[in-house]
C-alpha cells in the first residue's frame, strides 16, 4: 500500500484528546472533598482550570480518570 505526503498532511482525520487523571494522586489535604476540588480563585476549582485549558488547546474529547468514590463529586 503506498502513501503519499497528503495522506499524512490531512487535517480530516485530526482528533485531540485531553486526559486529565485524578485517580491516584498522592495528594492528603484531609479536607472533606477530593484535592483535585482545592479552589485556586473564587468559584474556580483546580478541575475546571485543567478542564478549560485542554478546551483552550483545542481538544476534541476530554477524559477526566477518577475513582468511583469521587465521580458523582467531579
Amino acid at each position: 500500500m503506498e502513501f503519499s505526503e497528503k495522506t499524512f498532511s490531512s487535517q480530516a482525520n485530526y482528533h485531540l484528546t485531553g486526559v486529565i487523571p485524578v485517580a491516584g494522586q498522592s495528594l492528603d489535604f484531609k479536607l472533606p472533598y477530593p484535592d483535585c476540588m482545592l479552589p485556586i480563585a473564587p468559584n474556580y476549582t483546580l478541575i475546571e482550570a485543567a478542564v478549560v485549558e485542554c478546551a483552550y488547546a483545542g481538544c476534541d474529547t476530554i477524559s477526566i480518570v477518577c475513582n468511583d468514590d469521587i465521580a458523582p463529586i467531579v
